[in-house]
């Protein structure tokens, strides 16, 4: 009877020990991190586009195509086109009437892809039956045990444009393909800790931001 208390303290003792909580890591249908992998795989993607033509001309974003992603990834998307005209000086306008270029942009994908590697045991792998004193055997089920932890995942788009004269439908620009990547690898090895790389900023290393994520501000002239 001492030897199945001793055991059955011991079980206990090593159930409690390994024992793991679960931590909700995101309110919207996506984490913080996988949002920053698309927009910046998004942004790498819009950054090379030569847009230097499209300067001091009044410009028209026809509707964009773009694979993949939800509603917001692609307005973001659309959204730092915009922005680059506006930093190369073309005037943006509403409707085509108002145009002398239209503008088609497109996007071939834009999305994540995950690859996962665990080593160690799965939750319930096994129940351990131990009678004591005659009564029903006690069954102790151990949680999700694992020794290394491995999570990739990768952010990828691709953008391209070509542009016309509104009044003759002639071709004025074009660009791209071009294609945007990010990453991010998170280890867990038990004893040793755990390791983020990425170039990204991420919600499991919050510290980690790029210095050209930094806000930028550009003074009025009669600063």
């Amino acid at each position: 009877m001492m030897l199945a208390r001793t055991i059955l303290l011991a079980l206990l003792t090593l159930v409690v020990a390994s024992g793991c909580t679960r931590v909700r890591t995101s309110d919207p249908p996506r984490t913080a991190t996988e949002q920053f992998l698309l927009s910046r795989a998004a942004r790498d993607a819009v950054e090379p586009l030569g847009l230097e033509p499209f300067a001091q001309r009044r410009v028209y974003v026809d509707q964009p195509r773009i694979q993949g992603g939800t509603a917001e990834d692609r307005r973001f998307m659309i959204g730092q086109l915009r922005a680059r005209l506006l930093e190369h000086d073309a005037y943006l306008v509403e409707t085509p009437e108002q145009a002398e270029v239209i503008l088609e942009f497109r996007s071939g994908g834009l999305g994540i892809d995950r690859n996962e590697m665990k080593i160690g045991a799965p939750p319930n792998t096994a129940a351990i039956g131990i009678r004591l004193l005659g009564g029903p055997s006690v069954n102790i089920l151990h949680p999700e045990m694992n020794l290394v932890h491995a999570r990739r995942q990768w952010g990828a788009s691709s953008a391209a444009i070509v542009s016309y004269w509104k009044d003759t439908g002639d071709v004025h620009a074009f660009a791209g393909p071009y294609v945007g990547r990010s990453m991010l690898e998170y280890w867990k090895v038990i004893l040793l800790g755990s390791r983020t790389i990425s170039n990204v900023a991420t919600t499991i290393d919050p510290m980690k931001l790029d210095t050209e994520d930094l806000m930028q501000t550009t003074p009025t002239p009669d600063e």
